[in-house]
């Protein structure tokens, strides 16, 4: 999944479907959060000036990383038919007030931010998504019977996302029981206080998504996978803050109707032509190094349905 998000967001973004790199991207990605997860968590921290085997190998990570995009920048400028995708809009876009373009070394921010949440957050829902399925065939079989009915065997396009809405619901209530962004950080504006627990202004809290998505105040029953709870009239009585897996407010994801898409699409597509079933009894347990990941990856069966 993670290969496949990837690509997708090659050629969504930046109109390059990254290939040769998917392996390379994929592999340096995971150990520099790995690097980062664990020394955010390590009260002792090191000078990362020190030459350490652990810090030689985070920075080469991270330079294959940025080798990466900044190839996908370099290659654009020097590019002669430039197609009109999110990266030509980034280059083409000027300071308002001076007129001056992106430099080299702003573009590598944005466009390393635009891969890593674009590709990441989607390729562990989907996995997730794919569990619960295996674990809960009478979803399955709901999925199954709206995906056949709609696209009647052709292949999903854009067009049919509206079509499909159990589908959608289906990887809603997966964002809700394993959000890939577990957590958030806000600072607060002014002091505060919850529940007789004092917070100064300019401090840096944590909204626990995770927790919230699970909270018994909000979800009835909620340990069950239920994607009924994401129908119009259900969603409508819930607080607009008892399920945000893309934040909120002013500082929303920018990509949440494009992920929700994304997944949707890959979703159906999947389920038209396999049945997904968990390849181990083991329980799943989860990982949670910057996104909620199934520890250990999750090894699955693919069944392929008659056609």
């Amino acid at each position: 999944m993670q290969q496949l998000t990837l690509e997708i967001v090659g050629e969504a973004l930046f109109s390059t479907g990254l290939d040769a790199q998917i392996d390379t991207f994929s592999t340096a990605f995971r150990r520099s959060a790995e690097f980062i997860n664990d020394r955010i968590n390590n009260p002792f921290k090191t000078p990362m000036w020190l030459p350490t085997k652990a810090h030689r190998q985070f920075i080469g990570n991270r330079d294959r990383l940025q080798q990466i995009a900044l190839e996908l920048i370099q290659t654009r400028r020097h590019q002669e038919n430039v197609p009109l995708d999110l990266l030509a809009m980034l280059m083409a876009a000027e300071d308002a007030d001076t007129g001056t373009h992106m430099s080299d070394a702003e573009l590598l921010d944005e466009v390393m931010t635009l891969m890593i949440a674009g590709h990441e957050t989607v390729s562990v829902t989907l996995a997730w998504t794919f569990h619960l399925l295996g674990n809960h065939p009478e979803v399955r079989h709901q999925l199954e019977d709206e995906i056949e009915t709609v696209l009647k065997r052709h292949p999903p396009s854009a067009e049919d996302y509206l079509r499909l809405p159990y589908t959608r619901q289906v990887i809603e209530e997966a964002l809700r029981l394993y959000p890939p962004v577990w957590a958030l950080s806000r600072e607060t504006l002014r002091a505060d206080e919850i529940q007789g627990y004092p917070i100064p202004p300019e401090t840096f809290v944590l909204v626990a998504t995770y927790f919230t998505h699970r909270h018994p105040e909000f979800w009835s029953a909620p340990e069950a996978f239920n994607p009924d709870r994401f129908t119009e009239a259900e969603t409508a009585k819930r607080h607009k803050f008892a399920y945000h897996p893309f934040g909120g407010g002013s500082r929303i994801c920018i990509g949440n109707q494009f992920a929700l898409m994304e997944a949707t699409l890959i979703l159906s597509t999947l389920v038209q032509r396999f049945d997904l079933e968990p390849a181990s009894t083991h329980p799943v347990e989860i990982d949670p190094t910057f996104t909620l990941r199934p520890k250990g990856g999750l090894p699955m069966r693919l069944i392929h349905r008659s056609p």
